[in-house]
């Protein structure tokens, strides 16, 4: 008789058979499943030369898969075994493996969507699966699979806005189930990936939205958990970028740079050891100095408030280097074209001279 061709990937075919036997429940079925499909995976794997080649990434992804699908196997069957012994199933250790076993950030989205949209069926699953447990059981394993699920669709949609796919991001977001109104951590990450995506996207239609969300929140809920003082400045943060894009209606040729500053002053304040938000500080100092240069004036008012704008705006630079945010670096040349264009201003290099032996030299 004439044989069936052989698939040409047989390792990612096994996988679809193991979520199906997984889903109904056969997890010996799967665990023999996960056996064949590694043996696969390996004859592939042997079959590649010794150099490096672009071949070995998608087999890399490969044995992810199959790693996290054995762990599944074994994840449910702790299950089946607590819910004959009516006892607590031991999840924490797979369950903290996972969120420190994520793909690579250059990885495309459909590796993350596919690896991270298994792992919320497990979660399912498993919320599905407690109806056998004592009441309080019963509750403890509803509220971690609700918790994971909804911190796995945060980490999709954070790497889809890394990607440059912020209406993707936005999706999902929407998408997203309320998190408990008592976990401000889930609220925090899905209003900043919101926030983030529409200042991406950059229209004002978009960023209007994106500031109206920020307005919305109640930093101090009444009986509930309070946002930590780092997700309020970040929040804050954020909130002076889409101001400091978005035209004032006063003046369309201008951005709301006034309010901006005000919101970042806040945000320093309220978490002083972020990087980010200093050198955004300084960015809408820079954006102010500019303005006041444009407009002109050369009354003493108008001098010593460029002057003051020029001075605020190295030691928000200054401060950003030194709290170690990414980038921040770059913004010394800022700082070196505001000393020169205000060489003559004894305050500009006081403010250096303040900070400068804060800074290692080699960011120089």
């Amino acid at each position: 008789p004439q044989q069936e061709p052989m698939p040409s990937d047989p390792s990612q075919t096994k996988i679809y058979e193991i979520y199906f036997a997984l889903y109904e429940g056969r997890l010996q079925d799967a665990d023999k499943l996960c056996g064949e499909a590694f043996n696969y995976a390996l004859k592939s794997w042997c079959l590649l030369p010794d150099v490096t080649v672009q071949a070995y990434v998608p087999l890399m992804q490969t044995f992810h898969q199959l790693v996290e699908l054995h762990e599944s196997a074994l994840l449910l069957d702790e299950v089946n075994k607590s819910i004959r012994l009516n006892s607590v199933p031991e999840l924490k250790s797979t369950i903290t493996a996972w969120r420190e076993r994520l793909p690579n950030k250059w990885d495309d989205i459909t590796v993350w969507y596919e690896l991270l949209t298994w792992r919320n069926c497990v979660f399912r699953l498993l919320t599905d699966s407690n109806q056998n447990f004592q009441q309080d059981i019963k509750q403890a394993l509803l509220q971690l699979g609700t918790s994971q699920e909804t911190w796995t669709m945060l980490k999709l949609a954070e790497a889809a806005r890394k990607q440059g796919l912020p209406m993707v991001c936005i999706n999902m977001l929407q998408r997203l189930h309320p998190p408990p109104q008592s976990d401000a951590q889930h609220q925090y990450l899905k209003l900043r990936e919101e926030a983030l995506c529409r200042l991406e996207l950059g229209s004002v239609q978009e960023m209007t939205q994106g500031l109206n969300s920020i307005n919305k929140v109640n930093f101090d809920p009444p009986g509930q958990q309070a946002f930590s003082h780092m997700h309020r400045g970040e929040l804050f943060r954020i909130k002076g970028e889409l101001l400091m894009r978005i035209p004032d209606a006063r003046a369309p040729h201008l951005t709301r740079v006034t309010e901006a500053h005000d919101v970042m002053s806040t945000s320093c304040a309220t978490e002083d050891r972020s990087g980010k938000a200093w050198v955004t500080w300084g960015n809408v100092l820079q954006q102010q100095l500019t303005n006041a240069e444009q407009k002109g004036g050369n009354s003493a008012a108008d001098i010593e408030k460029r002057h003051k704008l020029s001075e605020q705006a190295i030691h928000c630079y200054l401060q950003g280097v030194r709290h170690n945010c990414d980038g921040a670096r770059m913004m010394l040349s800022k700082v070196l074209w505001i000393i020169d264009q205000y060489d003559d201003l004894p305050a500009v290099g006081a403010e250096l001279d303040k900070h400068v032996d804060t800074i290692p030299s080699w960011n120089w």
